[in-house]
């Protein structure tokens, strides 16, 4: 699927800004990420953006995600990747989303023992 965390991120964040799977996706994204940290900084100031506006629809989410960006500081993030075409299957999607949550528990349980 992907190689690295980093491009998983952007392999769902793409699937949910492009909404061409329908809004399940979204909503079992916006679902399973809520309590999600993001390794990539950037990927979780999208998230948590594209979440404010509350949405599925891509057409509003490229209207309005450049200037909420804007507004919080980001003026000049290139969206263009996230809004690019989208191949995955929707069950495929779903199952990244869960397994990066899944890892993301892995790590907390790992550094929990680590202390």
């Amino acid at each position: 699927w992907c190689p690295t965390k980093a491009e998983a991120e952007r392999t769902v964040l793409r699937a949910m800004c492009v909404g061409a799977l329908g809004r399940t996706v979204w909503r079992e994204g916006m679902d399973l990420l809520a309590v999600y940290r993001f390794a990539d900084n950037v990927h979780q100031l999208i998230f948590d953006t594209v979440r404010e506006i509350h949405t599925g629809d891509p057409l509003i989410l490229r209207e309005l995600l450049p200037a909420r960006l804007n507004n919080k500081g980001f003026p000049d993030l290139d969206l263009d990747t996230y809004f690019q075409p989208h191949t995955f299957p929707a069950n495929q999607t779903i199952a990244l989303i869960r397994a990066l949550c899944a890892g993301s528990t892995d790590e907390k349980r790992s550094k929990s023992a680590a202390r």
